[in-house]
């Protein structure tokens, strides 16, 4: 099994690199998997009531995206 390597935003685990990316009261929380040839966004909202993530591939403008926890109204 592949060792853990903190970087200064998450860490290095295989071939994945976890990151933080963005966190703003308004407008939520972003976390970003990334492979070389890959990157999952997964924004959460600021109280936690609704869970996005988006598929994208690096240098590419064609996006996926998935509502995966639908906030309440």
């Amino acid at each position: 099994m592949s060792e853990l390597e903190e970087t200064k935003y998450g860490f290095k685990w295989g071939p994945l690199i976890v990151e933080r990316d963005a966190s703003d009261p308004k407008g939520g929380y972003v976390l970003s998997v990334y492979t070389g040839q890959h990157c999952i966004d997964i924004r959460a909202t600021p109280k936690g009531h609704g869970l996005e993530a988006t598929h994208r591939q690096p240098n590419k403008y064609q996006l996926e995206q998935w509502n995966l926890i639908q906030g309440r109204s």
